[in-house]
């Protein structure tokens, strides 16, 4: 005898007084991702796939600003005032701070390391995002050999840090009284300023603190601005260009520059050795003479420091006259 077959699930029939049945959950699709009118759409994070600028396996942060964009004549322009502006601080300070002594006193080097740490600090945070604050031919070698400019680049901000140095150390000198330089027993206003220029031997602030007893050879002159420079660019490398580098990069170079007073005044610069010994040209001093060093140490070093983030950390490869501006929570998440 034929039967009906059974009723469809589901179909059955409900009593009035009974709950009618929850409704089965099904997903709802994720809302697009928007952006503000005239802005493309940002593509999904991938991470195996190669971020499109090749800054590294960084996840996108979704609060994080682009980079912003310089072009090279502003970027240079940053180079150039922050170098004028720091050697102006570093070399007026031991200029005019070692007055009252008549040598490069430890009270003298305290306070221009101080200075030119805190200088640094400021300099660096006001303009790590426009050029990255190299403010150094050395750092600026070194960027260049880890990835994170161009050679051409790095070229064009070693001449614009010579140029600002040399515009600070022309001030400098105009502002000293020849009276002063006469006290001093300077040979006017260029042998004043000579007293500032970095040197070993005879020229190192030992020996004229003994009277040409005790001095700093070569080889101590060599060893320390060489590893100086190698510390202070490897603590600019160690991290990505930002503000919140800037006390570590200051600090360093403070406590640098108090080290080597004694031996060589502190250099680690060849922007600011090579201004103050161009305008002592004249005066008797051995700076132009031993200028060499404090740029082939520097160098030396700044390139030690590049080849070592180049085998050791990621290399860098940032846009052309694109800074990365990373927040917090980014730079939290380096490896």
């Amino acid at each position: 005898m034929p039967t009906d077959p059974p009723p469809p699930r589901g179909s059955e029939p409900v009593a009035p007084d009974s709950p009618s049945p929850a409704p089965r959950w099904t997903a709802e699709p994720a809302p697009a991702w928007t952006t503000p009118a005239g802005e493309p759409a940002r593509p999904a994070y991938d991470p195996l796939a190669t971020p499109p600028t090749d800054q590294g396996p960084y996840p996108p942060d979704d609060d994080a600003e682009p980079p912003t964009e310089y072009g090279l004549l502003t970027r240079l322009g940053a180079e150039a005032f922050g170098t004028f502006a720091l050697v102006l601080v570093v070399v007026g300070t031991l200029l005019y701070g070692t007055t009252f002594f008549n040598t490069p006193s430890e009270l003298g080097a305290l306070g221009t390391s101080l200075a030119a740490g805190l200088a640094l600090i400021g300099l660096y945070g006001a303009f790590v995002h426009v050029s990255g604050a190299h403010l150094n031919p050395a750092v600026s070698v070194a960027s260049a050999i880890a990835g994170r400019i161009t050679a051409v680049d790095a070229a064009f901000y070693v001449v614009a840090q010579l140029i600002g140095g040399a515009l600070a150390a022309t001030v400098l000198y105009a502002t000293i009284p020849v009276q002063l330089a006469t006290m001093a027993g300077a040979d006017g206003p260029a042998g004043f300023l000579a007293k500032t220029a970095n040197g070993w031997g005879e020229a190192s602030a030992l020996s004229v603190l003994s009277s040409g007893q005790v001095e700093f050879g070569l080889v101590a002159a060599l060893l320390v601005e060489t590893l100086g420079s190698a510390i202070l660019v490897g603590v600019v490398l160690a991290g990505r260009p930002s503000a919140r580098s800037a006390t570590a990069v200051g600090a360093t170079y403070g406590a640098l520059i108090l080290l080597a007073a004694p031996i060589t005044g502190g250099g680690f610069n060849p922007a600011r050795s090579t201004a103050v010994a161009l305008l002592s040209i004249g005066s008797g001093a051995p700076a132009i003479g031993q200028l060499w060093l404090f740029w082939v140490a520097p160098l030396v070093g700044g390139m030690l420091a590049g080849l070592a983030k180049l085998a050791f950390g990621l290399r860098e490869r940032a846009p052309l006259g694109t800074v990365p501006d990373l927040d917090e929570d980014a730079e939290a998440r380096e490896v």
